[in-house]
Parts: C-alpha cells; sequence; structure tokens
C-alpha cells in the first residue's frame, strides 16, 4: 500500500487538525478568557475534528496491525511513530505556559512526568494541554489492538467490532461502570469501529450488507451520544467523506495545502492550544485595540504551523527511524521504516 493511496485521508487530518486548532483560539479561547470580537466567528464546529480522527484511526492502525508480525513490532512502531515528538512537544508547551503564567493552565512538575505516559488522567493526574485528552483515547485503542494481535484474533475483527458496538449502547442506556466506560473508549469507540468498517469495506474483506449495516449502528450510537443539531450535520459530513473515500471519489481533496497539513496534523495537534492562547492573551494585553479583530488569531496560527512545520521535520521523522532501527530486528528494520513511512498516521 503506497502513500498516494491514502492522501485522501492525509487531506483529510490536514482539515481536522486545522479545524480543531481554530475552534480552540475562537470558541474555546472566549469560554476560557474572553474575546472582543463578535462570536459570530468562533468555529464551535471544528471539534468535530476530533471525532475524524478517531475514524481515521481505525482505519489505519488496521493497516498498520495487518502489516507486523508480532504485537511486539506493533507497539515499537506506535510508541515509535508517538512518543519522541510527543515528549518533546509537551515539554516545549510545558515550558512556554509556565514562563507566562497562562492562568488557569500551569500545571505542577509532578504532573508534568505523569504525563510524559501520555495517559495522566488514568494515574491521578493533569494534562499539560488540554488537547491532550484525545491522547489516551487513541492509546487505550492501540491497547485492544495489541491484544488482538497477540491473541491472534485480527481475523475475527467483525466480530470483535460488534461485541465492542454491543457494549458501547448497553453503556449508553444502562450505563456501565466508569471503569469499562474508560478503559474501552465506549462514549467515543463507534468512531474507531467506523474506521475499521471503512477499511474492511474498502480492502472488500467484509459483506458488504453487513459492513453497512453495523456502520447505521456506529452513526447512530454517534449521535446519540452527541445530541446536538450541528452534530447531526458534522457526523452526517464526517460518514459522507469516508463514504466517498472508500468509493474512489475523494480524490479532489487531495490537493497540496491539506497534504501538507496532514503531514504536520500530529505536530500541530500537540502544540497548537496553550502556545497560541499565551500569543493570543500577550496581544491582547500589548495591543488592545487589535483585539477587537478576529485576527488576533493570526500570529498563533503562524507559530503554530511554523513550530509543528519545524518538529515535523527535525524530530518526528527522524527520531521515528531511529527508534525503529534501534528496537527491530536488523532483517526487518529496513522493510518496517519503509511500510511505517508510507501508512498515513493519525494523532
Amino acid at each position: 500500500m503506497n502513500k498516494d493511496r491514502f492522501g485522501e485521508l492525509d487531506a483529510l487530518r490536514g482539515i481536522a487538525a486545522f479545524l480543531v486548532m481554530i475552534a480552540h483560539y475562537t470558541e474555546h479561547y472566549r469560554l476560557l478568557y474572553g474575546h472582543n470580537f463578535s462570536p459570530e466567528y468562533d468555529i464551535f464546529f471544528g471539534y468535530y475534528g476530533v471525532h475524524l480522527f478517531f475514524m481515521i484511526s481505525g482505519f489505519v492502525i488496521i493497516v498498520t496491525a495487518s502489516n507486523v508480525r508480532s504485537s511486539k513490532e506493533f507497539i515499537i512502531k506506535r510508541f515509535a511513530r508517538l512518543y519522541p515528538v510527543f515528549w518533546i512537544a509537551m515539554t516545549i508547551t510545558f515550558i512556554i505556559t509556565r514562563l507566562y503564567n497562562l492562568p488557569g493552565r500551569i500545571v505542577s512538575l509532578k504532573n508534568y512526568f505523569l504525563n510524559l505516559t501520555m495517559v495522566p488522567k488514568l494515574l491521578g493526574g493533569l494534562p499539560v494541554d488540554g488537547a491532550y485528552w484525545t491522547l489516551a483515547c487513541e492509546i487505550l485503542f492501540y491497547a485492544l489492538v495489541a491484544i488482538i494481535i497477540a491473541t491472534g484474533n485480527l481475523k475475527r475483527l467483525t466480530a470483535i467490532c460488534c461485541v465492542w458496538l454491543s457494549l458501547i449502547y448497553v453503556d449508553y442506556f444502562f450505563n456501565l461502570p466508569s471503569t469499562l466506560d474508560t478503559y474501552l473508549n465506549l462514549p467515543y469507540g463507534s468512531y474507531f469501529i467506523a474506521g475499521i468498517l471503512f477499511y474492511k469495506l474498502k480492502n472488500e474483506t467484509i459483506n458488504s450488507k453487513l459492513a453497512y449495516a453495523l456502520l447505521a449502528a456506529t452513526y447512530v450510537i454517534a449521535l446519540l451520544h452527541d445530541g446536538k443539531l450541528i452534530g447531526t450535520a458534522m457526523i452526517s459530513i464526517l460518514y459522507l467523506l469516508f463514504f466517498l473515500f472508500v468509493k474512489g471519489r475523494l480524490s479532489f481533496i487531495k490537493i497540496p495545502v491539506l497534504v501538507f497539513l496532514g503531514s504536520i496534523s500530529y505536530t500541530l495537534y500537540l502544540v497548537h492550544q496553550n502556545i497560541g492562547y499565551v500569543i493570543i492573551h500577550a496581544l491582547k494585553i500589548r495591543y488592545p485595540e487589535f483585539s477587537s479583530s478576529v485576527l488576533i488569531i493570526i500570529p498563533s496560527v503562524i507559530a503554530a504551523l511554523l513550530l509543528a512545520y519545524l518538529l515535523h521535520k527535525f524530530f518526528e521523522l527522524n527520531l521515528q527511524k531511529m527508534i525503529l532501527k534501534a528496537l527491530l530486528p536488523q532483517k526487518s528494520n529496513k522493510q518496517a521504516i519503509q511500510k511505517e513511512s508510507t501508512t498515513v498516521q493519525t494523532a
């Protein structure tokens, strides 16, 4: 599977990351600190970029799982992909937030060390950046996939999705214990399952009638969990985009700027929120006359894009290759690096 085959998903990742960033700089910043420009500019629907990330993750992680020989290899590849650049981005965010003393966003040194795990809340801590909450969902999904690989049940993926989806419905109507709710990703599991089903549809490894029935079930429970009119519209768009992708009718989205945003989407997601808030906050104090314009968010957008690009270019890819080279057997190392570098990744 070459990279070009998944150019559509790379573009979608770019859109998702950009929407989340703008939502944080407009609607979310307004909730925290207040903006002087009109709320009509708030991109509140941008948060659905996170749901799109989860769907993409469901798709591409099964691609990775299908191309590894063991759960150990899968874990190493996921670790190399996510953790090294996360540690760098999280450390930069921690330092800048503390140096500026951004109100309400400071965490202790203890919490900083808990964040190194990427799942601080599971350990009783607080995230360095509020956007990092989604990373725990991703890690728990990877853990589930690793268990499936280790137990040799990848071929039973459809049945596992059925069980998982059933638990999501049971949890919605009858409230399962919070531990299950958290560790099984029940509030957001429908998006991961949808991504898996779209993968199986695209690769024709599932009966299409069964796939569409299960996708309809994931769609319904996603709408029930969301419960908003805008959510119905946005979730419907996400499913439509994936349907077009599976049918090979989304190639028009593979434009250079979106593919570029997709390539830096992980680092952009990691560095945009608190650092962007610091810049907006400082500009409001230094140039109060400028704060009445929505353009006040532009410097934060530029800074986040630049920092994300630098982290991607000089750290993300290089550190990933170094770790794969060090931890995977030499015979399969070159092949593993090539496969990992040509598979669409998710944040």
